[in-house]
């Protein structure tokens, strides 16, 4: 399993000003592009200054308020932001030829770094200087985010290097597209990896498959989303399990990486972010606690399951630090190897909340109107590994969104099971999906339900 974490870290200095707030009656950039800016403008800062000669670990860290503290009413943005802002700044890094005096931390990296608790305050660089000093971070970015009246925020950010502290990005974002689970792409499969819901039917021990197919009318709302219709008699108040295979022998496309699968293509290894009703299969440990919380983040932060060739496994090792996996040895094995995963519910430590299939007001999602329609959805973003043998090639072009809308079925967070696990990073994943599925859950006797269409050959 594999997390991605963003984290920047600050040490005392002067303060500099990289940007003025943003003119009066301009248009306010939505959360994607205000983070895509504040990261590129932080790189920019970055190559120009004189972080020593050593390479320095950058960390991104959420947005809070002047203290720090998240308040729920911050909702999601400040997770979303930081997502964006860690992608645009790694983005930099690389195509300027930086990585040998920058890295930037993803999400288990800076929960490994830091020990899972590090306490950085905005209006305290120097406090937060020390802070992150100690965990052996060299370049801070942190921030405030706080809503308006209007629902807007302002949002002000400050990068903290070692010999600097520089106010970065002040403005206004807009609160349009806060929902990080609008899908952002269609389906696209490529028959490298299959999906299988198994379910348990009332009064049965044994788990069986549901058809996966996609609607006949392809316009509209329905356009490649695949579904599964549901037998409320059979499956309702019922477990299920969703299982993700790698089957090797397919190849694909890196959709926006400029890149395609080179000759050792067959070692790979993948993440997959699975989301049911909006909300990650994997639960986030809150910070200090042995607490799990639900995680609504963006596709590419949230903890992954990994999936390796049906050769070969990762075992989990403290010490091992490679360079592609940290945490793991990448082993061979016999077929099928770590190419399969059973995903039995919402993972925690080593158990997990079993998926059950309920109704839409109880569902695990249910409680956001940011997450209303992607209740009864199933979502698996592939991330593939970036490995030194692919080949350049001209960019991919991207589909525009699928439409779904929630009904009345969704998945509670049931019992919870027995769900062992490993953990461990992949150090270089790209950073789009190299294949998306979008699932949309029905009970059979809906009246709104498209016209079935044929099942999904996998």
């Amino acid at each position: 399993m594999c997390k991605t974490i963003v984290c920047i870290f600050c040490l005392a200095g002067c303060l500099l000003t990289l940007a003025s707030q943003q003119a009066l009656g301009a248009t306010n950039p939505n959360l994607q592009s205000a983070g895509t800016e504040i990261g590129a403008e932080i790189g920019e800062y970055l190559s120009s200054n004189n972080t020593g000669a050593a390479k320095l670990q950058i960390g991104v860290f959420r947005f809070g308020d002047a203290s720090g503290i998240v308040s729920a009413e911050m909702g999601i943005a400040p997770t979303q932001l930081q997502g964006h802002i860690m992608e645009s700044l790694t983005r930099h890094v690389k195509t300027n030829n930086l990585a040998h005096r920058f890295a930037v931390l993803d999400i288990d990296e800076l929960d490994i770094t830091t020990g899972g608790s590090v306490a950085v305050k905005y209006s305290d660089p120097a406090f937060t200087r020390i802070k992150l000093s100690n965990k052996g971070i060299g370049i801070g970015v942190i921030g405030t985010l706080q809503r308006r009246p209007d629902g807007d925020f302002d949002c002000k950010v400050k990068v903290i290097t070692p010999n600097s502290v520089s106010n970065v990005f002040e403005r206004i974002v807009s609160k349009a597209g806060v929902d990080p689970f609008t899908p952002s792409w269609d389906s696209k499969i490529s028959g490298r990896f299959s999906i299988k819901v198994m379910a348990k039917p009332i009064g049965s021990s044994n788990f069986e498959e549901l058809t996966l197919r996609r609607a006949a009318d392809q316009s509209g709302e329905f356009r490649n989303v695949i579904y599964m219709f549901v037998d409320r008699a059979r499956f309702a108040g019922q477990p299920y399990q969703i299982h993700l295979r790698n089957n090797e022998s397919k190849s694909f496309v890196l959709p926006n990486a400029l890149r395609r699968p080179g000759p050792n293509d067959a070692d790979r290894t993948f993440g997959v972010s699975l989301y049911v009703d909006g909300v990650s299969a994997i639960f986030q440990q809150q910070i200090g606690s042995t607490d799990f919380r639900k995680d609504i983040r963006h596709p590419a932060y949230v903890s992954k399951f990994l999936l390796t060739p049906s050769t070969r496994k990762l075992t989990e090792k403290e010490n091992a630090d490679s360079a592609r996996f940290k945490g793991f040895e990448y082993e061979n094995a016999s077929p099928p190897g770590h190419s399969h995963w059973k995903v039995k519910g919402f993972q925690k430590d080593q158990t997990a909340a079993s998926f059950v299939f309920g109704t839409a007001a109880h569902s695990v999602g249910a409680g956001s109107s940011q997450n209303v329609n992607q209740i009864g959805l199933i979502s698996a973003f592939f991330y593939a590994e970036e490995l030194e043998s692919d080949v350049s090639l001209e960019p991919a072009d991207i589909l525009p969104p699928s439409q779904v809308r929630a009904r009345e079925i969704g998945t509670i967070a049931g019992p919870d099971v027995q769900s062992q696990v490993s953990r461990g990073i992949i150090k270089n994943f790209y950073q789009f999906p190299a294949e998306v599925w979008h699932l949309k859950y029905l009970y059979d006797d809906d009246s709104t339900n498209p016209d079935p269409g044929p099942p999904i050959q996998q």
